[in-house]
């Protein structure tokens, strides 16, 4: 709304407050006769001029903003100002009958009732977000070049080291079965779950890179509650768009930690970086970190924010309000 009609609104808001402080003390609308009967004056009309003009002003504003405004909402906004006209209408034909309390009643019922029918619609709606977000998250993980290179270090294992080999088997069949859960998972897991999924993650990545992959843990808290794949997307930007770039490699540090009333997890690499106000490497790395950020915001009010700086490597931060 402009400031021109806030003033205008708040002045008809001023002039009533002002005309009903003159009004009971010159008993402008009724005043008791010595029975102590209640007798409406003939000046009760006056009392309904600044509600009537205050309803005029909202069919106004909601005319003027219907353009930025679904049909739904101003039509209904229209229709909560528009009620209560005939209801004083009636009042001052039917003086005994206060009919403006039952328009006024009515509006309110309606306002609630379609505040009900906008929470439906946007929980709907952000329902349908985070099932686009799972599907999003989902296929970001699923990479044809990262399976196919990890089974075929399994396979060169199978001859050299069998049991390294079975371990590797498990380790990549529980990656594989917690990448499928996101996709109908709707709550929160827990930390220490995500991480056991990023370890298997990462041990995977250490199978093929071997020492050009170094990862440092510092877990400080565990029990705290995130959405499903929320480090992990983290941690293979470290490793693929990071440390792997480099011939040499580099390092990894996970942290958790509460900070104060805030649950903070940083992953940090040594890796190239990137120019920030470039455009990332890879869609399906922009989908990750979008997805990421958009659950962490939608399911409990987190953050994700990423800083990075050329050939010295890149912080990502994600805080999730504690109690």
């Amino acid at each position: 709304m402009s400031k021109k009609w806030f003033y205008i609104m708040g002045s008809i808001g001023a002039g009533e407050i002002l005309l009903a402080i003159i009004a009971y003390s010159a008993k402008l609308y009724a005043r008791m006769d010595k029975y102590n009967n209640y007798i409406e004056q003939d000046t009760y009309w006056i009392s309904l001029i600044f509600p009537l003009l205050f309803i005029f002003a909202c069919i106004r504003v909601t005319l003027c903003y219907r353009h930025v405004l679904k049909m739904r909402e101003w039509l209904s906004l229209l229709l909560y100002a528009v009620i209560p006209i005939p209801c004083y209408l009636l009042e001052l034909l039917l003086r005994e009958i206060y009919f403006s309390y039952v328009g006024v009643a009515l509006s309110i019922y309606l306002i609630y009732v379609n505040n009900q029918v906008e929470l439906k619609y946007q929980l709907r709606e952000k329902e349908a977000e985070l099932a686009e977000g799972r599907i999003a998250i989902m296929l970001s993980q699923v990479q044809p070049h990262f399976l196919y290179n990890a089974l075929e270090a399994i396979d060169r294992l199978c001859f050299v080291n069998p049991e390294e080999a079975h371990r590797a088997i498990v380790t990549y069949s529980e990656y594989l079965r917690m990448n499928m859960d996101s996709l109908t998972q709707k709550k929160l897991i827990t930390f220490e779950k995500e991480l056991e999924h990023t370890q298997h993650y990462l041990w995977l990545e250490q199978l093929r890179f071997g020492e050009r992959v170094q990862v440092i843990y510092d877990i400080q808290i565990k029990d705290f509650m995130v959405p499903v794949l929320t480090l992990q997307p983290m941690v293979e930007n470290a490793v693929r768009y990071g440390v792997t770039k480099r011939e040499e490699g580099g390092t990894i540090i996970i942290r958790a930690e509460k900070v104060e009333n805030m649950y903070r997890i940083t992953v940090t690499d040594d890796g190239v970086g990137f120019d920030p106000r470039a455009k990332l490497e890879s869609n399906r790395s922009h989908t990750g970190i979008s997805s990421v950020r958009n659950r962490l915001n939608k399911m409990c009010d987190g953050t994700l924010s990423i800083k990075s700086t050329v050939d010295v490597g890149t912080v990502a931060v994600i805080e999730i309000p504690g109690l």
